[in-house]
Protein backbone atom coordinates (compact mmCIF):
# COMPACT_ATOMS: atom_id res chain seq x y z
CA UNK A 1 0.00 0.00 0.00
CA UNK A 2 1.64 3.14 -1.07
CA UNK A 3 2.47 5.55 2.23
CA UNK A 4 2.87 9.21 2.59
CA UNK A 5 0.40 10.47 -0.17
CA UNK A 6 0.87 14.07 -0.69
CA UNK A 7 -2.66 16.46 -0.65
CA UNK A 8 -2.83 20.54 -0.64
CA UNK A 9 -5.52 22.55 0.75
CA UNK A 10 -6.69 25.86 -1.93
CA UNK A 11 -8.87 28.63 -1.38
CA UNK A 12 -10.05 28.68 -5.19
CA UNK A 13 -11.54 31.90 -7.22
CA UNK A 14 -10.14 33.79 -3.94
CA UNK A 15 -8.91 37.49 -4.12
CA UNK A 16 -6.70 36.21 -0.83
CA UNK A 17 -6.11 33.49 0.78
CA UNK A 18 -9.29 31.94 3.17
CA UNK A 19 -11.76 33.27 0.70
CA UNK A 20 -13.28 31.83 -2.02
CA UNK A 21 -13.83 27.81 -2.20
CA UNK A 22 -11.99 24.82 -0.62
CA UNK A 23 -10.65 22.29 -2.45
CA UNK A 24 -8.28 19.71 -1.82
CA UNK A 25 -5.73 18.09 -4.20
CA UNK A 26 -4.55 14.42 -3.86
CA UNK A 27 -1.50 13.18 -6.17
CA UNK A 28 -0.72 9.52 -6.47
CA UNK A 29 -0.69 7.14 -9.15
CA UNK A 30 -1.61 3.83 -7.62
CA UNK A 31 -5.32 2.75 -8.54
CA UNK A 32 -8.00 4.41 -6.56
CA UNK A 33 -11.86 2.99 -6.48
CA UNK A 34 -14.85 5.57 -6.22
CA UNK A 35 -15.20 4.12 -2.47
CA UNK A 36 -11.72 4.88 -1.76
CA UNK A 37 -11.91 8.51 -3.12
CA UNK A 38 -15.17 9.30 -1.22
CA UNK A 39 -13.75 7.82 1.67
CA UNK A 40 -11.31 10.04 1.32
CA UNK A 41 -13.88 12.82 0.93
CA UNK A 42 -15.42 12.31 3.60
CA UNK A 43 -12.13 12.49 5.63
CA UNK A 44 -11.25 15.72 4.67
CA UNK A 45 -15.20 17.06 4.89
CA UNK A 46 -14.67 19.87 2.20
CA UNK A 47 -16.89 21.16 -0.72
CA UNK A 48 -14.76 19.29 -3.05
CA UNK A 49 -11.36 17.31 -3.52
CA UNK A 50 -9.60 16.27 -6.61
CA UNK A 51 -7.15 13.43 -7.41
CA UNK A 52 -4.48 14.27 -9.64
CA UNK A 53 -2.40 12.17 -11.68
CA UNK A 54 0.08 13.62 -13.45
CA UNK A 55 1.78 12.88 -17.22
CA UNK A 56 4.11 15.22 -18.46
CA UNK A 57 1.82 18.73 -18.49
CA UNK A 58 -1.35 16.35 -18.63
CA UNK A 59 -3.54 16.66 -15.68
CA UNK A 60 -5.60 13.22 -15.05
CA UNK A 61 -8.73 14.38 -12.75
CA UNK A 62 -11.67 12.85 -10.61
CA UNK A 63 -13.71 14.15 -8.03
CA UNK A 64 -15.63 13.77 -5.38
CA UNK A 65 -17.42 15.44 -2.15
CA UNK A 66 -18.61 13.79 0.95
CA UNK A 67 -21.62 13.02 -0.66
CA UNK A 68 -20.98 11.44 -4.03
CA UNK A 69 -18.47 11.28 -7.08
CA UNK A 70 -18.72 14.02 -9.39
CA UNK A 71 -18.39 14.18 -13.38
CA UNK A 72 -17.10 18.12 -13.31
CA UNK A 73 -15.80 20.32 -10.85
CA UNK A 74 -14.88 24.07 -11.96
CA UNK A 75 -12.88 24.91 -8.64
CA UNK A 76 -11.04 21.73 -8.06
CA UNK A 77 -10.24 21.40 -11.89
CA UNK A 78 -8.61 24.92 -11.18
CA UNK A 79 -7.28 23.43 -7.50
CA UNK A 80 -5.45 20.75 -9.27
CA UNK A 81 -3.93 22.69 -12.37
CA UNK A 82 -2.33 25.45 -9.47
CA UNK A 83 -1.32 22.25 -7.33
CA UNK A 84 0.67 21.17 -10.58
CA UNK A 85 2.05 24.58 -11.75
CA UNK A 86 3.41 25.58 -7.88
CA UNK A 87 4.90 21.56 -7.62
CA UNK A 88 6.84 22.37 -10.44
CA UNK A 89 8.03 25.87 -8.82
CA UNK A 90 9.35 27.66 -12.21
CA UNK A 91 11.26 30.63 -12.15
CA UNK A 92 9.42 32.11 -14.62
CA UNK A 93 5.94 34.32 -14.19
CA UNK A 94 5.21 33.62 -17.28
CA UNK A 95 1.80 31.77 -18.86
CA UNK A 96 2.41 27.74 -18.86
CA UNK A 97 -0.24 25.65 -20.99
CA UNK A 98 -1.24 21.99 -20.35
CA UNK A 99 -4.27 19.80 -20.97
CA UNK A 100 -6.53 17.95 -18.52
CA UNK A 101 -8.86 14.64 -18.75
CA UNK A 102 -12.02 14.09 -16.98
CA UNK A 103 -13.25 10.63 -18.28
CA UNK A 104 -12.95 10.83 -22.13
CA UNK A 105 -13.14 14.76 -22.31
CA UNK A 106 -9.77 16.69 -22.83
CA UNK A 107 -9.83 20.27 -22.54
CA UNK A 108 -6.89 23.14 -22.06
CA UNK A 109 -5.47 24.99 -18.96
CA UNK A 110 -3.00 27.74 -18.61
CA UNK A 111 -1.41 29.19 -15.56
CA UNK A 112 1.03 31.40 -13.73
CA UNK A 113 2.82 31.65 -10.83
CA UNK A 114 2.37 35.07 -8.90
CA UNK A 115 4.00 33.68 -5.46
CA UNK A 116 5.16 30.83 -3.69
CA UNK A 117 1.61 29.83 -2.27
CA UNK A 118 -0.54 31.87 -5.37
CA UNK A 119 -1.32 31.34 -9.09
CA UNK A 120 -3.75 32.50 -11.59
CA UNK A 121 -5.31 30.18 -13.34
CA UNK A 122 -7.71 29.75 -16.64
CA UNK A 123 -9.28 26.43 -17.82
CA UNK A 124 -11.07 25.74 -21.08
CA UNK A 125 -14.79 24.15 -20.46
CA UNK A 126 -15.19 20.77 -22.26
CA UNK A 127 -19.02 20.97 -22.33
CA UNK A 128 -21.13 23.46 -24.38
CA UNK A 129 -23.82 24.87 -21.96
CA UNK A 130 -27.33 24.36 -22.82
CA UNK A 131 -31.16 24.42 -21.26
CA UNK A 132 -32.44 20.74 -20.59
CA UNK A 133 -35.61 21.60 -19.24
CA UNK A 134 -37.53 24.50 -17.57
CA UNK A 135 -38.65 25.41 -14.03
CA UNK A 136 -41.73 25.82 -12.25
CA UNK A 137 -42.15 28.71 -10.91
CA UNK A 138 -44.33 27.77 -8.15
CA UNK A 139 -41.79 25.31 -6.73
CA UNK A 140 -39.41 27.12 -6.97
CA UNK A 141 -41.00 30.04 -4.85
CA UNK A 142 -41.91 27.27 -1.98
CA UNK A 143 -38.48 25.76 -1.83
CA UNK A 144 -36.85 29.51 -1.79
CA UNK A 145 -39.67 30.42 0.42
CA UNK A 146 -40.07 33.46 -2.07
CA UNK A 147 -43.09 35.42 -3.59
CA UNK A 148 -43.56 34.99 -7.46
CA UNK A 149 -42.85 38.81 -8.15
CA UNK A 150 -39.34 37.87 -6.21
CA UNK A 151 -38.31 36.10 -9.52
CA UNK A 152 -36.67 38.24 -12.60
CA UNK A 153 -38.96 37.00 -15.67
CA UNK A 154 -36.80 38.62 -17.88
CA UNK A 155 -33.87 36.61 -17.46
CA UNK A 156 -32.76 33.01 -18.30
CA UNK A 157 -34.75 30.41 -15.73
CA UNK A 158 -34.30 26.62 -15.82
CA UNK A 159 -32.45 23.74 -15.90
CA UNK A 160 -29.21 23.95 -17.56
CA UNK A 161 -26.15 21.47 -18.16
CA UNK A 162 -22.39 22.14 -18.07
CA UNK A 163 -21.67 18.60 -17.71
CA UNK A 164 -23.43 18.65 -14.20
CA UNK A 165 -26.93 20.42 -13.60
CA UNK A 166 -27.77 23.38 -12.36
CA UNK A 167 -31.31 24.56 -11.63
CA UNK A 168 -31.18 28.77 -12.40
CA UNK A 169 -32.96 31.09 -10.73
CA UNK A 170 -32.41 34.96 -11.45
CA UNK A 171 -33.59 37.26 -8.61
CA UNK A 172 -35.02 40.87 -8.59
CA UNK A 173 -32.36 42.31 -6.52
CA UNK A 174 -29.18 41.48 -4.20
CA UNK A 175 -30.81 42.66 -0.98
CA UNK A 176 -33.51 39.38 -1.43
CA UNK A 177 -30.97 37.42 -2.67
CA UNK A 178 -28.74 37.62 0.15
CA UNK A 179 -32.00 37.37 2.52
CA UNK A 180 -33.36 33.71 0.37
CA UNK A 181 -33.23 30.65 3.02
CA UNK A 182 -34.69 27.39 1.66
CA UNK A 183 -36.80 24.86 3.10
CA UNK A 184 -34.71 22.60 2.91
CA UNK A 185 -37.24 19.34 2.65
CA UNK A 186 -39.00 20.89 -0.22
CA UNK A 187 -35.67 21.55 -1.90
CA UNK A 188 -34.46 17.67 -1.55
CA UNK A 189 -37.71 16.31 -3.11
CA UNK A 190 -37.14 19.19 -6.20
CA UNK A 191 -33.24 17.84 -6.38
CA UNK A 192 -34.26 14.51 -6.65
CA UNK A 193 -37.33 14.85 -8.96
CA UNK A 194 -35.33 16.90 -11.23
CA UNK A 195 -31.84 15.16 -11.02
CA UNK A 196 -29.82 18.59 -9.73
CA UNK A 197 -26.23 19.19 -8.88
CA UNK A 198 -27.03 22.44 -7.48
CA UNK A 199 -28.83 25.59 -7.40
CA UNK A 200 -27.59 28.67 -8.64
CA UNK A 201 -29.22 31.98 -7.52
CA UNK A 202 -28.39 35.09 -9.07
CA UNK A 203 -28.80 38.83 -9.65
CA UNK A 204 -27.73 40.42 -12.01
CA UNK A 205 -26.12 43.82 -11.42
CA UNK A 206 -24.44 45.56 -14.58
CA UNK A 207 -24.03 44.90 -17.69
CA UNK A 208 -22.15 46.86 -20.26
CA UNK A 209 -22.15 45.83 -24.08
CA UNK A 210 -19.80 48.04 -24.87
CA UNK A 211 -17.01 46.64 -22.92
CA UNK A 212 -18.57 43.14 -23.41
CA UNK A 213 -19.14 42.41 -19.57
CA UNK A 214 -21.41 41.30 -17.29
CA UNK A 215 -21.43 41.03 -13.86
CA UNK A 216 -24.09 39.32 -11.20
CA UNK A 217 -24.41 38.56 -7.87
CA UNK A 218 -24.34 34.88 -7.35
CA UNK A 219 -25.10 31.99 -4.36
CA UNK A 220 -25.19 28.49 -5.03
CA UNK A 221 -27.47 25.95 -2.58
CA UNK A 222 -28.08 21.95 -2.69
CA UNK A 223 -29.47 20.23 0.47
CA UNK A 224 -26.83 17.67 1.13
CA UNK A 225 -22.36 17.87 2.04
CA UNK A 226 -22.19 21.62 2.88
CA UNK A 227 -25.16 22.85 1.36
CA UNK A 228 -23.88 26.19 -0.03
CA UNK A 229 -20.83 27.14 -1.97
CA UNK A 230 -18.38 30.27 -1.97
CA UNK A 231 -17.47 29.30 -5.83
CA UNK A 232 -19.12 27.29 -8.24
CA UNK A 233 -17.12 26.93 -11.58
CA UNK A 234 -19.60 24.37 -13.23
CA UNK A 235 -23.01 26.48 -12.36
CA UNK A 236 -20.91 29.97 -13.68
CA UNK A 237 -20.05 28.29 -16.92
CA UNK A 238 -23.76 27.40 -17.03
CA UNK A 239 -25.22 31.02 -16.45
CA UNK A 240 -22.99 32.28 -18.79
CA UNK A 241 -23.95 29.91 -21.57
CA UNK A 242 -27.17 30.72 -20.44
CA UNK A 243 -27.19 34.78 -20.38
CA UNK A 244 -25.21 34.06 -23.79
CA UNK A 245 -28.12 32.28 -25.54
CA UNK A 246 -30.13 35.35 -24.05
CA UNK A 247 -28.91 38.80 -24.89
CA UNK A 248 -29.39 40.41 -28.20
CA UNK A 249 -27.13 39.54 -31.23
CA UNK A 250 -25.26 42.52 -31.49
CA UNK A 251 -24.13 41.89 -27.43
CA UNK A 252 -23.37 38.44 -29.41
CA UNK A 253 -21.31 39.93 -31.53
CA UNK A 254 -18.21 41.30 -29.68
CA UNK A 255 -15.32 40.91 -31.72
CA UNK A 256 -13.28 39.87 -28.29
CA UNK A 257 -16.38 37.95 -26.99
CA UNK A 258 -18.05 38.20 -23.96
CA UNK A 259 -16.99 38.73 -20.21
CA UNK A 260 -18.74 37.51 -16.85
CA UNK A 261 -17.89 38.66 -13.30
CA UNK A 262 -19.56 36.56 -11.17
CA UNK A 263 -19.34 37.34 -7.28
CA UNK A 264 -20.63 34.58 -5.35
CA UNK A 265 -21.37 33.66 -1.63
CA UNK A 266 -22.05 35.43 1.33
CA UNK A 267 -19.94 36.78 4.63
CA UNK A 268 -16.09 36.70 4.60
CA UNK A 269 -16.08 33.40 2.09
CA UNK A 270 -16.64 35.49 -1.28
CA UNK A 271 -15.44 33.86 -4.25
CA UNK A 272 -14.77 35.80 -7.24
CA UNK A 273 -15.11 34.09 -10.87
CA UNK A 274 -14.45 35.12 -14.26
CA UNK A 275 -15.85 33.33 -17.62
CA UNK A 276 -15.19 34.14 -20.70
CA UNK A 277 -16.67 33.34 -24.16
CA UNK A 278 -14.77 33.88 -27.45
CA UNK A 279 -16.29 33.48 -30.58
CA UNK A 280 -14.30 31.43 -33.40
CA UNK A 281 -14.79 28.00 -34.78
CA UNK A 282 -16.37 24.68 -33.57
CA UNK A 283 -12.44 23.53 -33.03
CA UNK A 284 -11.66 26.31 -30.69
CA UNK A 285 -12.85 26.54 -26.90
CA UNK A 286 -15.53 28.50 -26.38
CA UNK A 287 -16.15 29.21 -22.95
CA UNK A 288 -12.76 29.54 -19.87
CA UNK A 289 -13.59 30.30 -16.66
CA UNK A 290 -10.63 31.37 -14.30
CA UNK A 291 -9.55 32.97 -11.12
CA UNK A 292 -6.91 33.30 -8.26
CA UNK A 293 -5.73 30.08 -6.28
CA UNK A 294 -3.96 30.32 -2.74
CA UNK A 295 -2.29 27.43 -1.09
CA UNK A 296 -3.14 27.09 2.41
CA UNK A 297 -2.26 23.87 4.02
CA UNK A 298 0.57 21.04 3.04
CA UNK A 299 0.42 17.66 3.96
CA UNK A 300 0.46 14.23 3.81
CA UNK A 301 -1.94 11.33 3.84
CA UNK A 302 -0.47 8.30 5.99
CA UNK A 303 -1.97 5.82 3.67
CA UNK A 304 -4.73 5.44 1.13
CA UNK A 305 -8.47 4.22 2.47
CA UNK A 306 -7.61 0.18 2.22
CA UNK A 307 -9.50 -0.55 -1.01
Amino acid sequence: MQRQVPFNLYDVFARAPFCGNQAGVIRTRAEVSDEQLLLMAREFQLPEIALSRISQTNLYLRFANADRIMTRCGHATVAAVADFVLKRTPRTRNWQWGRYIVGESRALWKARVLSPRSTEVEISWPDSPNKVAPLALGEICRALNLKRSAIDSRLPMGIYSSGQTHALVPVVSETLLNRIEPIWTVLDRMFLNSSLTDMHLYHVTSVDPTRGLVRARCRNIFPYGVREESATGTASIALAGAFLSHVESRFRSQPSGLRFAFEQGRQDRMGHLNVSWRPGNSAQPAFWLGGRVYQTVRGQLQHLPAA
